[in-house]
Order: structure tokens, then C-alpha cells, then sequence
């Protein structure tokens, strides 16, 4: 298991993580220097770079740990698990994968991953069926099949899919719940941008969606 540990975030750094697995101080940070992680399964040990054209992914492998903030300045897959804050001017894609911090990302798609802390994206936030997210969410677009546990603030349109669990206050631009989805708190839409005159507010209970707004 390769483990990186910051045990001073207070510095910063741009060399980031080799296949040496030492213990480094400082943030990590994937903006320049070395690479920063490895491709799943690849043998590349703890830092490696995935380039394809003029995209740039940096990979956090499966099996990896690091403790302290990540800042990567490319789009990110991350495997492993990470505990600490997570910022990406990209995309990140968790598959897997296990986030114990805050996330702010310009998209960020969960696949069968768990993140437990606040998550705010520029763009799009996207949980598969097997995905936990707990924290709440600032989002311009949510498309929710898994679970959130936590109050969401979604700019425009927020889609609750039948297999989805929400629990938490929400304020939406539109708002489309799936037979059979599972909501409980307040719901305000029409919040999109400019809050529309007399926006609705309903309270939905587990299992019912209440009136449509």
C-alpha cells in the first residue's frame, strides 16, 4: 500500500509523489513538477501522469493513501483514498474511490465512490447507484442515482433517479424525482440564478414526493 503523509500543509509543494513512497511535508500539489500518481494497477508505485493529446490526468491508484490537501492542476481519477481538502480546476472522477475531505472541482463524477465532507462544483455533480456522498453540495447541475446525506444548493436542474436517497434541505432551479426515490427535507425550487416569485416549498417525506411544485 503506498501511503504519502503532509505533515506540515502549511508548506507548499509542486514535486509530488514518486514511486518511493517516502513521507513528504507540504500540500501536494499536481500543478507542475513531478507527477502525481499512478495508473490503477500499473506497478508505477506512488506517481505517475496519464497524458493523452493535450489533456493531462493525473491518477491517484488504487491501494494509494495521502493524508493532507491535494490540488491538482489537471483532470483527476482517483482510486484510492484521500484524506484531506481536494481542489481541481478539472474534472475529477472518483471510481471507487474514498474522499475524507472537501472537494471543489469543476465537475466531479462518483462511481461506486464514497466522499464524506462538503462537495462544490462549478459544473456538474453526478453519483452512480452505489455512491455515498456525505456533506452538502453546491452544484450548477446534480444528477443523483446514490445517496447524499447532507443539505444540496443546486443552481439549476437537480435529477433524483428512482434508485437515489436523499436526506437533507434543498434549493433548486428545477427539480425531476423518480418513482421510488427516497427524499426527506425541505425542497425550494426556482432558485435558479434569480429565485422566481413565490417558489415552491414542500416538505417530503421518505419514499413520497409530495406535490409537484
Amino acid at each position: 500500500m503506498n501511503k504519502i503523509s503532509d505533515q506540515n500543509p502549511t508548506n507548499s509543494m509542486t514535486a509530488v509523489g514518486r514511486a518511493d513512497n517516502r513521507k513528504r511535508d507540504g500540500n501536494l500539489d499536481g500543478r507542475g513538477g513531478d507527477n502525481i500518481a499512478p495508473l490503477p494497477n500499473s506497478g508505477a508505485g506512488a506517481g505517475a501522469t496519464q497524458t493523452s493529446g493535450a489533456h493531462r490526468t493525473s491518477i491517484i491508484a488504487e491501494g494509494t493513501e495521502i493524508t493532507g490537501e491535494v490540488k491538482f492542476g489537471s483532470n483527476a481519477e482517483i482510486y484510492g483514498t484521500l484524506s484531506g481538502k481536494v481542489v481541481s480546476d478539472s474534472d475529477i472522477i472518483t471510481n471507487a474511490g474514498k474522499i475524507n475531505g472537501d472537494v471543489e472541482a469543476k465537475n466531479l463524477d462518483m462511481m461506486n465512490a464514497k466522499i464524506t465532507g462538503d462537495v462544490a462544483t462549478q459544473g456538474d455533480l453526478r453519483l452512480s447507484d452505489s455512491s455515498v456522498l456525505t456533506g452538502d453540495i453546491a452544484a450548477a447541475r446534480m444528477d443523483l442515482r446514490g445517496q447524499v446525506k447532507g443539505n444540496a444548493a443546486v443552481r439549476r436542474e437537480l435529477n433524483v433517479h428512482s434508485s437515489a436517497k436523499l436526506e437533507g434541505d434543498v434549493e433548486a432551479g428545477s427539480i425531476a424525482i423518480g418513482h421510488g426515490a427516497r427524499v426527506r427535507g425541505f425542497i425550494n425550487v426556482g432558485t435558479d440564478e434569480q429565485p422566481a416569485d413565490g417558489a415552491a416549498k414542500e416538505s417530503v417525506a421518505a419514499g413520497n414526493p409530495g406535490p409537484a411544485a
